[in-house]
């Protein structure tokens, strides 16, 4: 997975005061950073992921930054405001706010993320994954193999500009007809994959999590309350899931004419 920096605000220093900040991306490790444009205050130096040293010079210097992997690159304007230890003005930092974003999936399911610390200029966005994109390990295995077999409701990456802190609750509007069902909720977080179970609620399916990454929605097939689901339903609002459901009674009515037969 090519590199999505997540880092876009750094904090004031102090001319004279030893300065440490870290930039953060997600994206296939080993990821590689440089300074592309621009200039870092003077005392400061940029190692691995780290802008570390000691101020020697007040002022506000503009720079950008670019983190690069073997799969891509991604960059990112930031700056860094160095005062004196006698200037009380004090760049402002990012509000932090309890906050519900939504946007739409390529295949027009609603996508929802929430939280209690989401930054006040944050936004939602979504990309398609193809089904048979390369690059995102076991990920990319399992959203084949459940596309092979008709189960793959969603492969999407989800991302915000701006950030948040702590987790958030990431929800997928799978629809009603999914209600009292499990669906399986795929997460390729850091080059780990983790799998969810979320059962549906009004349509919706949810879990929490601390990154945001390449997500799938997996049907799986499980029974639900007075139907069982056979062919997933297409999602995206007031669409019927057309001759996918099989009634429990009809199973029943089945079940009962085998037992006449068999003289049971």
């Amino acid at each position: 997975m090519p590199p999505a920096i997540i880092t876009d605000f750094l904090p004031d220093g102090t001319v004279g005061a030893p300065y440490s900040e870290l930039l953060t991306a997600d994206g296939s490790m080993p990821i590689t950073w440089n300074v592309e444009n621009g200039s870092l205050p003077a005392g400061l130096t940029l190692i691995g992921d780290t802008i570390s040293g000691t101020p020697t010079a007040a002022g506000t210097f503009l720079f950008t930054v670019k983190a690069e992997n073997s799969e891509g690159s991604d960059t990112e304007e930031l700056s860094i405001t160095i005062t004196t230890s006698g200037d009380v003005t004090q760049r402002k930092e990012p509000r932090y706010i309890s906050r519900t974003l939504t946007d739409g999936a390529p295949n027009g399911m609603e996508i929802m993320v929430s939280g209690e610390r989401i930054r006040t200029d944050t936004r939602l966005h979504v990309a398609r994954i193809a089904s048979n994109a390369e690059g995102y390990g076991a990920y990319s295995e399992a959203i084949g193999e459940a596309s092979e077999e008709g189960r793959l409701l969603l492969s999407c990456n989800i991302w915000l500009t701006g950030g948040f802190r702590g987790r958030v609750t990431v929800s997928f509007h799978v629809g009603e007809a999914y209600n009292g069902g499990v669906i399986t909720i795929l997460h390729y977080n850091r080059n780990r994959l983790e799998t969810y179970t979320a059962v549906v609620e009004d349509g919706w399916a949810s879990i929490v999590v601390d990154a945001l990454s390449p997500f799938a929605v997996i049907h799986t097939g499980i029974v639900m309350p007075n139907k069982i689901v056979l062919d997933p339903p297409k999602t995206g609002g007031a669409q019927a899931a057309g001759g996918a459901l099989l009634t429990l009674a009809a199973c029943a009515a089945a079940v009962a004419f085998g037992r006449r037969r068999k003289g049971v």
